[in-house]
């Protein structure tokens, strides 16, 4: 028997007797894993990228994997370890949690809620949103308490500032443009609600610091 036939079995011994068990090592791929292959297709076409060129950009970046590689990966017959994960996501100018979940959120009945769930490997069936905010740090996939939230948002966003006015100014200052106040109010329980309106010339104040 060569090496390559060897690949997959183990040997017990028993006595005089040596039985041959024949294992397979690789896990069916997941819904993860075929959204991840989806996903890098999706990107690469959108960048207009050949899979030469993203095999070239991923070995600039230390994690060569052949043009062939590539397509096999996009077929779902090639796994991609972590490091592959890196390098991808680097390549393609993306995290790597957006190679992980479906980009756009499932469309169809509004009337049923599972329209609007996907399925994701080791959380199940959820909704769109509850993943990619669980993907991002911000809430864990199951509904807990608002101490438990917390305590979620240390351990996976650990460069959050401890002043949460701090967060704010920076969420707000990468997505609008323009003058705007904030307006926060919260409770005991962790409850809070956040009104956000854009302030006009005519105003003139600066409103309140966000620092």
């Amino acid at each position: 028997m060569t090496g390559r036939e060897q690949e997959g079995l183990r040997t017990y011994h028993f006595d005089a007797m040596v039985v041959c068990v024949t294992e397979d090592k690789k896990n069916p791929l997941g819904p993860t894993g075929d959204q991840l292959r989806a996903n890098i297709a999706r990107l690469r076409a959108e960048r207009g990228m050949t899979k030469k060129e993203l095999s070239d950009r991923v070995g600039e970046l230390g994690r060569p994997i052949p043009p062939l590689g590539i397509t096999r990966l996009e077929a779902g017959t090639r796994r991609v370890d972590a490091d592959d994960l890196m390098a991808l996501a680097a390549a393609l100018n993306v995290s790597p949690g957006t190679l992980l979940l479906p980009h756009e959120q499932p469309s169809g009945d509004k009337t049923d809620p599972y329209e609007y769930w996907i399925k994701a490997t080791g959380i199940g069936h959820v909704p769109w949103e509850t993943a990619w905010r669980w993907m991002h740090g911000e809430y864990p996939a199951a509904d807990v308490p608002p101490k438990e939230v917390r305590r979620f948002r240390a351990e996976n966003k650990p460069y959050e500032h401890e002043n949460p006015a701090r967060e704010a100014y920076w969420l707000i200052r990468g997505r609008m443009e323009g003058a705007w106040h904030l307006e926060l109010d919260g409770d005991d329980d962790g409850y809070m609600s956040a009104r956000l309106t854009r302030k006009t010339e005519q105003e003139g104040s600066s409103g309140p610091s966000l620092d």
